[in-house]
């Protein structure tokens, strides 16, 4: 969706358009720091949104899905998105715009769950960091038995980007769910969501959907730049 307008002195998204699918998709498997998985499929499959492209045995791989239906028209090196111009392997995707998903397992408590069964499940479903590095999320959810403050970072990286306040004020109750969940897989001590003092809507989301965490709270920043220093003076 593309929705621009000017608040203040940020870039807000206001008026939706939706984009329509691509004729192609070319899809990198290296998408994060660590190898490339195992190719599963072969040209001339079909497949559906969601169905695993690769995967693998180690922690640092981190398994491509298809991003719609469709059918697999070759794979291949070809340019990604680097400013060389570097060349990974792809696979290309041609869409068939019906958009079918492949069977998904839905658990309607993770409460229900075991920490090894949450993490099996980011594994699964391929989620790694979008920071430079690209860390598998299931890497960084290990080995913190001992974490005293878990962050959520809300500040926006730069000027104009709105990204988060967006994410926030249309998506509350998924990201109050990944807290909770994170909430009950590391034990923090406490849970600080920083957000800068320019997004008064998400602001206030933020607060009405977390009164009842005992253990979060929303630190409201000063508006600086580069926004992700203002953090360490939580």
């Amino acid at each position: 969706e593309i929705r621009l307008s000017l608040v203040g002195s940020e870039m807000c998204i206001r008026d939706s358009k939706n984009i329509a699918l691509p004729s192609e998709l070319i899809i990198p498997l290296q998408q994060h720091i660590g190898s490339v998985g195992n190719t599963i499929v072969n040209v001339g499959d079909k497949v559906l949104k969601g169905q695993s492209l690769t995967d693998s045995e180690t922690p640092m791989t981190v398994g491509i899905h298809a991003p719609t239906s469709g059918t697999i028209t070759a794979i291949k090196n070809a340019p990604i998105a680097h400013p060389s111009g570097m060349e990974e392997i792809c696979i290309f995707l041609k869409p068939d715009f019906e958009d079918k998903w492949v069977t998904r397992n839905f658990c309607p408590d993770y409460n229900a769950l075991s920490s090894q069964d949450i993490l099996e499940k980011i594994a699964n479903a391929g989620i790694s960091g979008m920071g430079g590095a690209g860390f598998p999320t299931l890497i960084k959810m290990s080995g913190t038995d001992s974490l005293d403050t878990l962050i959520i970072n809300a500040s926006e990286c730069e000027p104009y980007i709105t990204a988060d306040d967006l994410l926030i004020r249309e998506h509350v109750a998924s990201i109050i769910d990944g807290i909770k969940i994170l909430n009950k897989l590391i034990s923090p001590k406490q849970i600080l969501i920083g957000i800068e003092d320019n997004k008064p809507e998400a602001i206030k989301t933020l607060k009405d959907n977390t009164s009842t965490i005992e253990n979060l709270h929303v630190c409201v920043l000063p508006t600086i730049y580069p926004s992700g220093l203002s953090l360490i003076h939580i």
